[in-house]
């Protein structure tokens, strides 16, 4: 091989090694962004939940079905133990690890 054919098939590398890079680096920043929608649902889910229990309690004072509260009481239960699974998921998704590719 000539010296510029070895030129141009390193330049042919250095492109498809960039385009790689980039490619790692789009997914990357999309999983990041799934594991931010994740834990904000979680923190929505958390809230949802404790929502519920203040309801409860304010509710609770006047007399009312006891069902309903039985209904309340497991809509919190349900948000608040849906939140735990979906922060894991957050947490796991947004703490990918990095890219990293050396240049010489």
């Amino acid at each position: 091989m000539t010296q510029a054919e070895i030129e141009t098939e390193l330049l042919a590398l250095r492109s498809e090694l960039n385009e790689q890079a980039t490619r790692a680096k789009s997914r990357e920043i999309e999983w990041r962004r799934l594991g931010l929608i994740a834990k904000g649902s979680s923190i929505l889910a958390s809230l949802t939940g404790l929502g519920f229990i203040i309801t409860n309690l304010m509710i609770s004072k006047t007399p009312s079905n006891g069902n309903f509260h039985d209904q309340l009481v497991m809509m919190s239960i349900f948000m608040i133990l849906l939140a735990v699974p979906l922060m894991l998921i957050g947490q796991a998704l947004h703490k990918s690890p990095q890219l990293v590719i050396g240049r010489s």
